[in-house]
């Protein structure tokens, strides 16, 4: 999937630590509509994992992630609902 040609919106959680990137990943998601596709930086290396963890059990999905420079972008997808 070619997220660039999607429209998203960003949101910066660099230079945050453990926990706080995943309760405001989690605030942004609850403001989104299902479907709905947002871009998140973050500076936490634990986030690789915290955020797996997290779209695991609410079904929402990790698109794509990756090291740019010195920050960790993730694309995500919240999930449809039922």
């Amino acid at each position: 999937m070619n997220c660039d040609k999607y429209y998203y919106r960003v949101i910066d959680l660099s230079g945050l630590r453990c926990p706080i990137p995943v309760l405001r990943l989690k605030k942004e998601l609850n403001t989104e509509k299902s479907g709905s596709i947002i871009k998140v930086f973050t500076t936490d290396p634990a986030t690789l994992k915290d955020f797996e963890i997290f779209c695991n059990k609410t079904g929402d999905i990790i698109i794509k992630s990756f090291k740019e420079s010195d920050k960790f972008v993730f694309i995500i997808r919240k999930k449809d609902k039922l």
